[in-house]
């Protein structure tokens, strides 16, 4: 009938009041907008029939009909990524008191003592990615070495952790025969090795009356002793220690007491020659150690051993030719 061109206006009137009623005053939230749509298109509808209908309020702009799919979870943050592979680690080890294991000797306890006490030096020559066999080092000495600004320290363990890849082995030294102090000879013709108390006499005459004698597994400054004649003869001092010394390991060395004016020792590395180091030693005693470079000295004496020391290299120039490591047991 709406459309029919002899509907009356009430009729449409009548029907925008109803559609009006339902949606004020029955509460339908929901159906509210679809009737207020179906009221403007009713009017649309019968405008050009009812020329006197009011016009439709304005409609709000349509929304897009909600999405159907579920709500897309928050981005994860990625996985966290596991970190490089260490290279492998050289394993460092401070062996001191090899040369008693090298002669078949068991340590005494002031060895193990003196092995634990100095363990961690290797330190100073270890990666940060190294290791050092060495117990676990006290809290007040690691913070003496990071008061000193030292930063990124190996690691301390008493055996290499299972399953870390391992390089190599860089300890003190091996034991073996090539640690024999007579082996040294045959690099200088002024020292004797002398198998009898009468050889060790005749040494000593041979250097002047005064020589130094060390035992066949000396180091450091031990098993070492200066004579001079009268303490080599029958019944004294030096005598009888050069006995002893013979009973112990079957040889001893002997060789001139030389006036130093510094000690310089060549240092290697897997069989390579890499510089020199001064040691210091008072009282035939090692104390400290400098590595292949030292301040510049004031002193004439001091600046003709750094020309010959540091410039010339003439500490290296006279080492490198004769195979050293050989003989310490590198190669």
């Amino acid at each position: 009938r709406l459309v029919d061109p002899a509907a009356s206006e009430e009729l449409a009137a009548a029907f925008g009041a109803a559609a009006r009623e339902s949606v004020l005053h029955r509460g339908g939230h929901c159906l509210g907008p679809a009737l207020e749509l179906l009221v403007a298109w009713h009017r649309r509808l019968l405008s050009p029939l009812c020329p006197s209908l009011p016009p439709s309020p304005p409609q709000p702009p349509s929304q897009p009909p909600p999405s159907q799919s579920p709500p897309r979870p928050p981005p994860q943050p990625p996985p966290p990524q596991p970190p490089p592979p260490q290279p492998p680690a050289w394993v460092h080890s401070f062996n001191a008191g090899v040369e008693e294991e090298a002669a078949g000797r068991t340590l005494s306890k002031s060895w193990l003592a003196l092995r634990a006490d100095l363990a961690a030096l290797p330190w100073l020559l270890a990666r940060p990615t190294d290791i050092v066999v060495a117990p676990e080092q006290r809290p007040a000495f690691l913070s003496s070495l990071a008061a000193a600004g030292v930063r990124d320290l190996p690691t301390f363990a008493p055996a290499p952790p299972a399953g870390r890849a391992i390089a190599g082995q860089r300890p003190y030294a091996v034991a073996g025969p090539h640690l024999r102090r007579s082996n040294v000879a045959r690099y200088r013709a002024d020292v004797s090795v002398c198998r009898s108390v009468e050889e060790v006499r005749a040494a000593a005459v041979a250097c002047g009356g005064r020589a130094v004698l060390k035992r066949e597994w000396s180091c450091s400054g031990m098993g070492v002793r200066v004579c001079d004649a009268a303490s080599l003869a029958p019944g004294g001092a030096g005598e009888r220690w050069a006995r002893a010394a013979l009973r112990r390991d079957g040889v001893v060395t002997v060789e001139p007491v030389l006036d130093l004016l510094a000690e310089y020792s060549a240092e290697w590395i897997d069989g390579e020659l890499c510089g020199v180091s001064r040691f210091e030693a008072p009282h035939m005693r090692w104390s400290a150690t400098l590595l292949d470079q030292e301040p510049r000295p004031a002193a004439p004496l001091e600046e003709e051993l750094f020309e010959f020391v540091f410039r010339r290299r003439a500490v290296e120039a006279a080492l490198d030719p004769l195979d050293v490591p050989a003989t310490c047991g590198s190669r």
